[in-house]
C-alpha cells in the first residue's frame, strides 16, 4: 500500500507540473510551510517561513493576501486572474485560495494554487490586437482606395493644365495642387502601412543605410537639445523588403522619442542600434513574442525621455490612440510602424518607464548578403514613350480615364478607354492589333481587376500589362506580377512616372 501510494503521487506530481500549476500551503500567519512546482524552477529553501510580501512583488499583492487573510477569518474559498512579479519576470495567474482544515475542524492555514496563463494572455491579447488591425485595416484600406482615386484624378487633370498652361504665375498655382496632392497621399500611405496594405516593393537595401539617412534628416529638423548616437554593429544589416516603410517607421518612432524628450524640457538623448540577433528553439520558451526560429538584425532606439504610464502602455500601437493635444498627433503613427514591421515578418515590442525613458525594438528577418546599397527613387524625367501602336485605360473612375486620354493624346499616341473590365475586354477583342498596352486597375465594380488581367491574356498571352491601384491585397497582385510583361504603379503617381513604368515594360519586351 506504501509503495501504491508513493507512485501515485509520483504520477501527481508529473501531472501538475506539466500544467503549470505551482501549490502552497501557508500558516495561520501566512508564511510558507509547503511549497511544489515553482515558477521559473525556483528553490523551494529560498521561499520556507516567508510571506507573499517577500518573494512576490507588483501592485496586487497587498489584495493576494487580504484574500487569503479573509479565507482564513470567514473560511470563504476566492478564485480569479491576478498579475505578480516573481524573480523579476510578470506573470498572470490563476489564483484559487481556500482554507486549510486540521481534523478538529479548525482552520489552520491557506491551501493555494497557481496556475501560469502569462503566454496564453500574452497570445489572446496578440489576437485581439491582430482583430482590431484587421477590422480597422479594411475599413482604412477601402477609405485610401477611394481617397487614392480621387487624387489621382486631381493630378491627373492638374498634369494636364500644366501641360496647357504657358503663364508662369497661374503654373505655380497647379504646382501647388499637384504638391498639395502627393502631401495628401502620405496620409493613405499611414493608414495603408499599417493596415498592411501598402507594402508594394520588395528589394534588397541596407538597413545602416536608411537608418543613416533617416537620422540625418532628422538630426537638420529635431531642436538642438536633442543628441542622436548612432552605433550600427549588424553584419550583414541587409533585409529585403520596402525601405520606405521601414525609413516611415524609424522615424515616426524618432520623432516620438524627440517628443517625449522635450516634455521634459530640458533636451535629452535618443541612441539607435543595430545588432544581430538568433533566434532558436530555447529562446522562444523564455520569449513572449514567439519568433519564427532564424537570424534577425535587431534595430533598438532609445531615449531618457519622459516615458509611459501604465494606460499608454497598454493602447500604445491601437490605430487613432494619442496622447497628444488635439490637431498634434492623429494616433496613426505607432499603429502604421506596427503595420510595417508586421508586414516585413517582423517583431517590435518596448520598454518603458514613467519618467526613466523609453526603448523600442524591431527585429526583421535578415539575408545572408552584405549591401551597403539602399534602394532609391530616381529623378524621374520626362522621356519620349516607346509605343508604336495605342494604349487601353481600364479604370472606373472617369475623372482619371479622361485625363489619362487627354494627356497621351499629347503625346500623340491613339487612346482606348474603358469604364469596367467588360467593356475593357470588348474594345482589346476589336482592337488588338492597335494596342501596345493596357494600363489596367486593379480594384472595379462588376468584374475584378484580377479577373479581366486574366481574360485580357486569354486573348493576347504577351500584351504588356501595368496594374495600377489605390492599394492592392498582397496575395492578388503577388499572383499577377508572377506574369511576364506585368509591372505595377500605386496610385496616385504622376504620369512622367507612369512613362518610365511603359518604357521599362516595353525596353523589357524588346529584350525578350
Amino acid at each position: 500500500k506504501t509503495d501504491q501510494l508513493h507512485e501515485m503521487e509520483e504520477r501527481y506530481k508529473i501531472a501538475l507540473k506539466n500544467s503549470s500549476i505551482s501549490i502552497f500551503f501557508q500558516d495561520d500567519d501566512l508564511k510558507f510551510k509547503y511549497v511544489f512546482n515553482l515558477p521559473e524552477n525556483a528553490d523551494p529553501q529560498n521561499i520556507y517561513d516567508k510571506t507573499d510580501d517577500d518573494i512576490f512583488k507588483g501592485n496586487e499583492v497587498e489584495r493576494f493576501m487580504d484574500l487569503k487573510k479573509e479565507s482564513i477569518l470567514t473560511g470563504k474559498n476566492f478564485s480569479g486572474q491576478i498579475e505578480l512579479i516573481f524573480y523579476k519576470r510578470n506573470y498572470t495567474f490563476l489564483y484559487n485560495i481556500e482554507p486549510f482544515i486540521s481534523k478538529s475542524g479548525k482552520r489552520v492555514g491557506i491551501l493555494s494554487t497557481l496556475q501560469d496563463i502569462t503566454e496564453k494572455i500574452e497570445l489572446q491579447k496578440e489576437l485581439i490586437q491582430a482583430f482590431k488591425l484587421e477590422t480597422l485595416g479594411n475599413l482604412a484600406g477601402g477609405v485610401a482606395h477611394d481617397f487614392n482615386n480621387i487624387l489621382a484624378g486631381i493630378m491627373g487633370n492638374a498634369e494636364v493644365l500644366q501641360m496647357k498652361i504657358y503663364n508662369e504665375e497661374l503654373s505655380k498655382f497647379v504646382s501647388n495642387i499637384i504638391t498639395i496632392s502627393e502631401h495628401a497621399s502620405n496620409l493613405t500611405k499611414k493608414l495603408l502601412h499599417f493596415s498592411r496594405k501598402g507594402k508594394y516593393i520588395d528589394v534588397e537595401f541596407s538597413v545602416h543605410k536608411t537608418i543613416t539617412d533617416v537620422c540625418n534628416i532628422f538630426e537638420r529638423t529635431a531642436d538642438k537639445k536633442i543628441k542622436i548616437e548612432q552605433h550600427l554593429t549588424a553584419k550583414p544589416p541587409t533585409i529585403k523588403g520596402d525601405p520606405s516603410l521601414i525609413e516611415a517607421a524609424i522615424l515616426n518612432l524618432l520623432i516620438n522619442s524627440k517628443d517625449a524628450i522635450m516634455e521634459n524640457g530640458t533636451g535629452g538623448n535618443i541612441k539607435v542600434f543595430t545588432q544581430n540577433f538568433f533566434v532558436d528553439k530555447d529562446f522562444n520558451e523564455i520569449s513572449t513574442l514567439k519568433f519564427e526560429e532564424g537570424n534577425y538584425i535587431n534595430i533598438k532606439i532609445s531615449d531618457d525621455g519622459i516615458g509611459m504610464d501604465e494606460e499608454t502602455k497598454r493602447h500604445i500601437f491601437e490605430p487613432f490612440f494619442t496622447t497628444k493635444e488635439v490637431g498634434k498627433g492623429t494616433g496613426l503613427g505607432l499603429a502604421s510602424v506596427y503595420g510595417a514591421i508586421k508586414g516585413h515578418k517582423g517583431y517590435i515590442d518596448f520598454y518603458s518607464e514613467k519618467f526613466k525613458g523609453t526603448t523600442f525594438n524591431i527585429y526583421i528577418p535578415i539575408i545572408d548578403e552584405n549591401i551597403e546599397t539602399d534602394f532609391e527613387e530616381n529623378l524621374i524625367e520626362t522621356k519620349s514613350l516607346k509605343i508604336s501602336k495605342g494604349i487601353l485605360i481600364i479604370d472606373d473612375e472617369e475623372q482619371i480615364r479622361m485625363s489619362s486620354k487627354e494627356f497621351f493624346e499629347s503625346k500623340k499616341l491613339k487612346v482606348f478607354t474603358a469604364k469596367d473590365g467588360n467593356e475593357g475586354i470588348k474594345i482589346f477583342s476589336s482592337n488588338k492589333k492597335n494596342i501596345s498596352i493596357i494600363i489596367l486597375d486593379l480594384i472595379m465594380p462588376n468584374i475584378s481587376g484580377e479577373e479581366t488581367f486574366y481574360l485580357l491574356r486569354k486573348i493576347d498571352k504577351n500584351i504588356p500589362i501595368i496594374i495600377c491601384s489605390g492599394y492592392s491585397e498582397d496575395n492578388e497582385i503577388k499572383k499577377i506580377l508572377n506574369f511576364d510583361r506585368v509591372l505595377f504603379i500605386q496610385k496616385p503617381f504622376k504620369f512622367t512616372l507612369l512613362i518610365d513604368k511603359i518604357n521599362e515594360i516595353m525596353s523589357n519586351l524588346k529584350k525578350d
